[in-house]
């Protein structure tokens, strides 16, 4: 009898903890979310000397990020050639809403301006220190060329992925569950110690 009693003493600590545990993961935050924004293709001008050309803005992202999250990574994509020469581009950087620019085709690189395959996708993953400016919903693009004839720059497309950031109160929820929890268990492990079975 008090064996039977003690074991189902001990199944609705366990399912109280199992629920408790629930309750809590119930309020963790949104899983990560993925945003892209794109333009046009770029078909710069002809260029044979004086480079490096500041090409400007080339156009600006527009997208939605929601409350409370936060970037985690964000990439620059598109492919090297458009429909109008669809193998190769000049050579090529690039600044993201007025952030440090970084290379996007190296010079005379053999991936993008001797590629030889139409529309190569490429990805570059931006600094972190680029994610603060992207976070009001737009980023301008900006290029520079950097070697002769034209870029060539196919759907320039910014990728964002973000994190909810939990509220200060959806933390205090999960400290107190898992407080409760932990509490629950430590409770049961001290009463099975002390209680000595007696044999029927």
């Amino acid at each position: 009898m008090t064996r039977r009693f003690l074991g189902g003493r001990m199944n609705i600590k366990a399912y109280a903890v199992a629920a408790i545990a629930s309750m809590t993961l119930g309020v963790l935050p949104a899983s990560a979310a993925t945003i892209v924004s794109t333009l046009a293709s770029y078909n710069g001008p002809e260029a044979s000397s004086g480079f490096p050309i500041d090409r400007g803005i080339i156009g600006t992202f527009n997208y939605a990020i929601a409350p409370g999250s936060s970037i985690t990574s964000a990439f620059l994509e598109g492919t090297y050639g458009t429909s109008t020469v669809s193998s190769s581009t000049a050579s090529f950087n690039a600044s993201v809403d007025g952030n440090t620019a970084f290379t996007v085709c190296g010079l005379n690189a053999m991936n993008c301006y001797f590629s030889g395959q139409a529309y190569r996708s490429f990805s570059i993953a931006l600094s972190s220190a680029t994610f603060a400016s992207l976070l009001d919903g737009s980023a301008s693009l900006r290029l520079i060329q950097t070697s002769n004839v034209n870029i060539r720059y196919g759907t320039p497309t910014l990728r964002i992925v973000t994190a909810a950031v939990p509220e200060p109160s959806t933390w205090a929820m999960m400290l107190i569950g898992f407080g409760g929890a932990g509490a629950m268990l430590r409770r049961s492990k001290r009463k099975t110690a002390t209680k000595v079975p007696f044999a029927l």
